[in-house]
């Protein structure tokens, strides 16, 4: 199966680590494609709108990384959608609103304004954790903040510690940016209803994002869901090999 992979807020494809790896390894084909604004499209404006993100990334998609031929070796082909967090929205907005384009849409801790109230979008230690980084005076501090917010299980490390500074360093994301892809991600409602067959992955012990956020969304959609006891908000980051596991068995059923 192939996979788009959509990352969250002030976040890079660079921050998926080896996640893409362990999915190619359960033979599966993944894509990846930054949000306007940060990483390879760091230049680019991002929009106030979540259709903004979804059309531009769209664009970029069936332009550069979809490909033309329905199938391999004779096998249909199969178009996934993964987004985490503020991906995640995007992600929900983009099935909704072209309904041929994936068939699978999973959905790593996101959120809706619609099904939760913002003390459960946004926790007191998630706030905490962005003034820390906010007020920042080294990319190191700022970085040091983020990671404590997002990771439970990694938080410490000191490797992804550094591996996150190099990646602000090479291509420094603006606090406009950032500023704006909260102020949208606040505003986005879930769609009335998703094309694609849905997959909801939930950190239990998330400290950025309340889990009942996820609970919602699979209520809402009737999708299956999924739990971690113990990883925080990145759950990709924390446990990849959980993550891609759970995938792998949703692209059969």
């Amino acid at each position: 199966m192939e996979w788009l992979l959509l990352r969250g807020l002030a976040r890079e494809k660079k921050h998926w680590f080896d996640f893409p790896e362990k999915l190619q390894a359960l033979n599966h084909r993944v894509h990846m494609i930054d949000l306007p604004g940060v990483g390879d499209e760091n230049w680019t404006s991002p929009p106030l709108k979540i259709s903004g993100y979804t059309d531009f990334l769209r664009e970029k998609y069936l332009k550069e990384h979809r490909t033309s031929a329905s199938q391999n070796n004779g096998v249909e082909k199969k178009f996934g959608l993964i987004g985490i967090s503020f991906g995640g929205m995007i992600a929900m907005d983009w099935v909704s609103r072209y309904p041929g384009d994936f068939e699978k849409l999973v959905l790593i801790n996101a959120s809706a304004q619609d099904l939760s109230p913002m003390s459960q979008r946004i926790s007191a230690f998630g706030i905490y954790c962005l003034a820390r980084a906010a007020a920042a005076k080294t990319v190191e501090q700022e970085e040091h903040a983020i990671l404590k917010m997002v990771s439970n299980l990694k938080a410490k490390d000191a490797q992804v510690l550094k591996a996150n500074v190099d990646i602000a360093k090479n291509k420094r994301i603006s606090k406009i940016t950032i500023a704006k892809q909260i102020a949208t991600a606040t505003q986005f409602k879930s769609p009335d209803s998703l094309s694609a067959q849905v997959l909801v992955l939930n950190s239990l012990k998330d400290r950025m994002v309340d889990s009942r956020c996820s609970k919602s969304l699979a209520d809402k959609y009737s999708a299956q869901i999924k739990f971690h006891p113990t990883a925080g908000h990145d759950l990709t980051l924390d446990d990849p090999e959980w993550a891609a596991a759970h995938i792998h068995e949703f692209s059969s059923t």
